[in-house]
């Protein structure tokens, strides 16, 4: 018999407006009712893509670029549902926005790889 690994992480910035976190909270506790290891991190002042370091630690506005506030689920068929209009997504929705923020954030992209770091050695047993 083969046990799969079941560990997801992931690292979100409460400031992000780009991908808003409050979906994404949904999501998890959805996946939390279905999976034995899922865990979603929050930082605080921390926006989209704040582990690039390419970025400016000053917040960049993404000109024209569609964000999402939306809440989505997938139906058995593949097909992405906004569930406030219960209609297939589309980019055209009201809960679709333009011109979200990335700033890169040494401090959480500092805990985010420290984070990964101490799970593998945890999931694979290493010093």
């Amino acid at each position: 018999m083969i046990q799969m690994l079941a560990t997801t992480r992931m690292f979100h910035g409460i400031s992000d407006d780009y991908v808003e976190i409050g979906p994404c909270r949904s999501y998890f506790q959805r996946l939390k009712q279905r999976a034995k290891d899922v865990e979603m991190t929050e930082y605080q002042d921390t926006g989209h893509a704040f582990n690039y370091p390419l970025l400016s630690t000053t917040p960049t506005i993404v000109q024209n670029a569609q964000t999402t506030h939306c809440e989505l689920k997938e139906e058995p068929l593949g097909t992405i549902i906004n569930t406030a209009t219960q209609k297939p997504f589309s980019y055209s929705d009201e809960c679709v926005g333009r011109n979200p923020h990335v700033p890169y954030s040494p401090a959480s992209t500092q805990a985010s790889n420290e984070a990964v770091k101490t799970l593998l050695k945890s999931v694979f047993k290493l010093n």
